[in-house]
């Protein structure tokens, strides 16, 4: 059950229900005096001339003992929310300077500073906000979160698409997944509770490296998988239990290779799909990787009316289906296997035993609806740049509000006699003049003319708190854009390689000449 109101409580929001009726009153014109309402509405004559005043009740002013009011605080939230959509989300104590820098331009001879637990209170006080831990996010990837690129891509797709009467099921998307064959996952345990922090789980050492292409259609079929390993020779026994269709190559180093995206395209693509083929051609997306882009590769698509089509670099964790609807899914399935090959007592996992545990975490990353569900959510099938264009969260470019240049000669004294506030203090000085000034005027001010002009002020704050929190990020950047020029315009000379230095050497020292061995500098005793 919701708890009680006290009795105190109830009175009170029956009286201010009263009160607001008399306001209303007042501003129709059908009670003409402060006086007259109260009794008509049996409210206190001061309580209602303090709500005319704009005086709060006690349950709805705000608390004592902020440092901030309610528009700084709501321009402190703006901020932030600013920062974390642009991928720069702020931490727990740069939110402390950032408040106690508000403080200081306060235009007070002694400005305050926050307590060491403000930070965590403020976010308590503001349920759209939140800590989490981050994540480390690539900047190319972050440049590539761009709407125009966006949705060029997609006008590409859908002009490839009506150009050549691709239907959805002619939709291909391929790409290689690289697996450490003896990692397991990360996942929750149960352990003793007197244990702190992730607890150590053994896993096999065998960090072998394999590459596993994979290929999906939108009408939620897959392909069997193209599997590398490195080596340089096939062993029996890999075919022993290989299932039907599979494929197995090997490479030095475990990767693909131009030649290898060749022989998957012939020998395996081609036949797995020519007899599926609905239309005369086929779309295939795929990344800008090199074995993907050769004279060869393109030559044979041409001739097997195959549509290749690359989605813009560092984009395939919005746009490829593989990326974002199966790979994940299939190494977790395979690290969790791992992990129960080593309960097992297993310590080391070999090329077949990956062939006996891949199967089974495969068949669970590339069920029909999760194929076609990765599809539909990179905006291919059905084609929806929405899709996409929804989840960009992170913008680089700065915000639209500018610093406004300040003349040298200016000060505080000359901003003010320049009828323009820059500080919350000036500001709050100029709406006390300004009331003063309204007062006499107050039966001629109609509400709505007092509202704009609250409205307005409260405006004016925000913009004041944005420019000065501006300012500060203008002058973070410059001093990082600084650093970046000094660091470009050091010297790219090279030195020859003759063991250990602790000095530049004569510049006259060319590296192709015979070089002498080195006086090694006496240094001082310990």
């Amino acid at each position: 059950m919701p708890p009680k109101r006290s009795q105190k409580a109830q009175k009170s929001i029956e009286q201010e229900g009263r009160i607001s009726l008399a306001i209303k009153a007042i501003q129709n014109g059908r009670i003409t005096t402060i006086a007259a309402a109260a009794r008509s509405f049996d409210v206190p004559r001061t309580t209602l001339a303090d709500r005319m005043k704009g005086i709060p009740n006690l349950y709805e002013a705000r608390g004592t003992g902020h440092k901030f009011t309610q528009l700084e605080e709501e321009s402190i939230q703006d901020w932030l929310i600013s920062m974390d959509q642009r991928g720069a989300a702020l931490t727990i104590a740069m939110l402390r300077d950032m408040a106690n820098l508000l403080l200081e331009h306060r235009g007070d001879n002694a400005p305050q500073t926050v307590g060491k637990n403000w930070p965590t209170q403020y976010i308590k006080r503001h349920p759209e906000l939140t800590t989490r831990f981050s994540r480390k996010y690539d900047y190319k990837r972050a440049l590539m979160e761009d709407p125009n690129t966006i949705i060029e891509w997609f006008n590409l797709v859908e002009k490839t698409i009506a150009q050549y009467g691709i239907t959805s099921d002619d939709i291909y998307n391929f790409d290689e997944s690289g697996f450490a064959m003896g990692i397991s996952a990360t996942t929750k345990v149960i352990t003793q509770s007197f244990y702190t922090g992730r607890r150590g789980v053994l896993q096999p050492g065998n960090r072998e490296w394999v590459t596993v292409i994979e290929s999906i259609c939108a009408s939620g079929r897959a392909l069997p998988p193209y599997v590398i390993f490195k080596g340089k020779h096939f062993m029996v026994r890999w075919f022993d239990d290989l299932p039907k269709h599979w494929a197995l190559n090997v490479s030095p180093n475990g990767w693909t290779s131009n030649e290898i995206g060749v022989d998957w395209l012939q020998k395996h693509f081609i036949p797995h799909t020519i007899s599926q083929t609905k239309g005369k051609h086929r779309l295939l997306v795929l990344d800008g990787h090199d074995s993907h882009l050769t004279a060869t590769f393109d030559k044979i698509c041409q001739e097997n009316n195959i549509i290749p089509i690359c989605m813009p670099p560092h984009a395939s964790h919005l746009l490829q289906p593989l990326d974002v609807g199966c790979f994940a899914v299939l190494k977790r399935s395979y690290g969790t296997r791992v992990a129960e090959y080593t309960r097992l007592g297993i310590d080391s996992i070999e090329k077949d035993d990956f062939l006996d545990i891949f199967p089974a975490a495969r068949d669970d990353s590339f069920k029909e609806f999760i194929v076609q569900n990765a599809f539909a959510a990179t905006g291919l099938v059905p084609l929806d740049p929405d899709r996409v264009l929804s989840k960009l969260n992170i913008r680089l470019q700065s915000p639209p509000l500018q610093e406004r240049p300040v003349s040298q000669g200016s000060t505080s004294g000359s901003n003010i006699s320049t009828g323009i506030p820059r500080t919350t203090k000036q500001l709050e000085k100029r709406k006390s003049r300004l009331n003063s000034g309204l007062s006499s005027a107050a039966d001629k001010i109609s509400s709505p003319t007092k509202r704009d002009l609250q409205q307005f002020y409260d405006m004016s704050v925000k913009l004041v708190h944005e420019h000065i929190l501006m300012r500060d990020e203008i002058k973070r950047l410059r001093e990082g854009n600084r650093k970046q020029t000094k660091k470009r315009e050091r010297s790219k000379k090279r030195m020859p390689n003759i063991g250990s230095l602790t000095e530049v050497l004569d510049p006259t020292t060319n590296v192709g000449e015979s070089q002498v061995e080195p006086t090694l500098p006496i240094l001082p005793p310990f």
